[in-house]
């Protein structure tokens, strides 16, 4: 019933008529008397918001009357002025909620976007960082979305490997280990739990991964480990931090969010669910991963300048959200900065088991597989064919436009500089 009360609410916004063009007088008294010689009509052009090599076109036509009928021109520009201001407001839209927002979302990808409440998704974030100290601007981030989360009634959690500590504390300078420590003591301040990934397997837990056992963690952290004591290679430990947040998802479930976003304007007062029937299809949506992305960047700007403004152009906001909820849904076969799930899922106990596949078959070249290639698994588990379109517009999640996504921390916060 909510989501067909919201559905209605927000097709209202966008079956505005078009006001007509017709001339008409705004106190319903008959137009002066012109002679015909004289009148004719103008057109008055939208140029708000257009560029030049855009076609205009008309919003009124201006009748032209003696200039000295003081009346008759009076009565022209308080019509003019009417009909005018009918137009813009016609075009112009206080911005929806988060729900109406995800009800339009339904409408452009449909499927139920929100809508479900079968398969809640717990009420907790997850963050990954390990190695050195963090960047001061991701740890600013950090800590005020930690108090933010906690006054709402959240869970954070930040998680680290103590394996790959171990390693890199070897070529850290002492002041740097230091910073890292005062970093993860002010965040647990903040409201974090702190954790270490080698401790959640295999646990006595609902739905524990027996397969998965702390010498496999331990194993997978070494090979990020040396390879940035060896080569200074850090991309291996973001292939761990994929591995990494399988594991907490599935033991936990929640919401893991990569320390270069923040939670922006996403409404913490309500329960999300998964949009599937089934409750395996885990919510995404991240739109992109680097500064190549400049049209996602653009409209993420706008819509968050529309929201702190109140209002509108009703043409760009539909666009905009149009092209972005597109850009979720497609971003989901690729991008994992944003997971959220239940616990103890089938989809990512399955594409567990192929990381670990696909890890030792790697071993002996020093080197880990991308997570990022298991997103068909986590959208689908073993199936694919016709289903991993629908899964795709499944994964997008009510929230997807209210994340900050372009931080000054994330590498496609560059695309403003493009």
């Amino acid at each position: 019933m909510t989501g067909n009360c919201l559905l209605h609410a927000t097709r209202s916004i966008w079956e505005i008529p078009r006001p007509s063009t017709r001339t008409s007088s705004v106190d319903d008294e008959p137009p002066p008397l012109i002679d015909d010689e004289e009148q004719r009509e103008v057109p008055i052009f939208d140029i708000t918001g257009r560029t030049t090599r855009q076609l205009m076109r008309p919003i009124a036509r201006r009748g032209v009357v003696n200039e000295d009928d003081d009346e008759a021109v009076d009565r022209l520009r308080r019509r003019e002025d009417a009909e005018t201001s009918n137009w813009f407001e016609a075009r112009s839209i206080p911005c929806p909620s988060q729900a109406a927002e995800s009800a339009l979302i339904s409408r452009i990808l449909k499927v139920p976007i929100g809508q479900r409440q079968t398969y809640a998704i717990p009420k907790i974030i997850h963050r990954f960082w390990t190695g050195g100290p963090m960047r001061p601007g991701a740890f600013r981030h950090l800590f005020d979305d930690g108090e933010i989360a906690r006054r709402a009634g959240w869970r954070c959690y930040l998680w680290y490997s103590t394996t790959v500590e171990d390693a890199v504390d070897a070529i850290l300078p002492q002041e740097r280990r230091l910073l890292r420590q005062s970093q993860r003591d002010s965040l647990e301040l903040a409201g974090y739990e702190i954790g270490f990934v080698e401790g959640l397997a295999p646990g006595e837990r609902r739905g524990a991964l027996q397969d998965v056992t702390e010498e496999t963690v331990v194993k997978y952290a070494q090979v990020a480990a040396q390879a940035v004591v060896r080569y200074r290679n850090y991309d291996v430990v973001k292939y761990f931090s994929d591995f990494s947040r399988l594991l907490y998802l599935h033991a936990l479930g929640g919401f893991h969010i990569d320390v270069d976003m923040r939670l922006g304007d996403m409404d913490l007062t309500a329960t999300y669910h998964h949009n599937d029937l089934a409750g395996e299809v885990p919510l995404l949506g991240t739109l992109a991963r680097d500064s190549s992305n400049v049209d996602v960047v653009r409209r993420l700007r706008a819509l968050k300048t529309w929201r702190d403004r109140g209002s509108a152009p009703q043409e760009g906001y539909l666009e905009a959200v149009t092209f972005l909820a597109n850009a979720a849904m497609m971003g989901a076969g690729m991008y994992n900065g944003l997971i959220a799930t239940r616990a103890a899922t089938q989809h990512v106990r399955l594409a567990i088991r192929e990381f670990q596949v696909r890890a030792n078959k790697m071993l002996k070249t020093g080197d880990l597989p991308t997570a990022m290639g298991l997103q068909p698994i986590l959208l689908c588990g073993n199936g694919n064919g016709g289903r991993r379109d629908l899964a795709m517009c499944e994964s997008v999640p009510p929230y997807v436009l209210r994340l900050d996504q372009v931080t000054d921390e994330s590498d496609i916060g560059a695309g403003l500089k493009r």
